[in-house]
């Protein structure tokens, strides 16, 4: 059968992912996340068929994908082991919107956007960095990196090394980007943005 690899969330940040001879993606008709061979072969559900998922990201040992997941206007980050074998679970909720999960290169901490209505994502947003813990992984831990009800921050990334958290904070009209270190906590504005956007 065919497939529209294509989200059905206004936000979420991204609606495939590649990673261990795997593509995992949105399906736009059932809001299932997929899996299928990068060579040949058949897409497999990864997900149940109930709510709307966006933004997969695969770990860094290809065990495991974070996604963002919506039902009954509720919105949630999700994980659910790649090859699809368990029911998901809830690692983070409580909050109105998610969006751009990022996993650590170690694959012990994520990081994530949320922020609360009535706010856009442009109006204001917080970054949040949770360590994992278990064998099925929760998220402990948690803290607040950036941001706030009146400062967007948006795009978090991990280095390759793991050192370093990037992200890009508003400034007024504009945009930084942002280095936190996350051994010494320091932070550096690697780009100042003036007259410009970086988002």
């Amino acid at each position: 059968s065919r497939f529209s690899a294509r989200g059905r969330l206004g936000y979420g940040g991204g609606s495939f992912t590649v990673g261990g001879g795997w593509v995992f993606f949105v399906d736009a008709a059932s809001g299932r996340l997929f899996r299928q061979p990068v060579g040949t072969g058949l897409a497999q559900p990864v997900t149940p068929a109930f709510g709307d998922t966006g933004a997969p990201v695969l770990s860094p040992d290809g065990q495991w994908l974070l996604f963002v997941h919506s039902y009954e206007d509720r919105d949630s980050i999700e994980i659910v082991d790649s090859a699809g074998e368990q029911w998901p679970q809830k690692l983070v909720s409580g909050d109105d919107f998610y969006m751009q999960p990022a996993w650590h290169p170690e694959g012990r901490w994520i990081a994530w956007v949320e922020w609360d209505h009535p706010n856009m994502p442009w109006d204001g947003t917080r970054l949040k960095l949770g360590r994992l813990d278990g064998a099925f992984p929760r998220v402990v831990d948690v803290q607040v990196v950036a941001g706030d009800h009146r400062t967007p921050v948006q795009q978090p990334q991990f280095a390759p090394d793991g050192r370093w958290l990037s992200y890009i904070l508003g400034n007024g009209e504009w945009d930084d980007l942002v280095l936190l270190n996350l051994e010494t906590s320091e932070r550096r504005v690697l780009v100042h943005g003036e007259k410009f956007h970086l988002a």
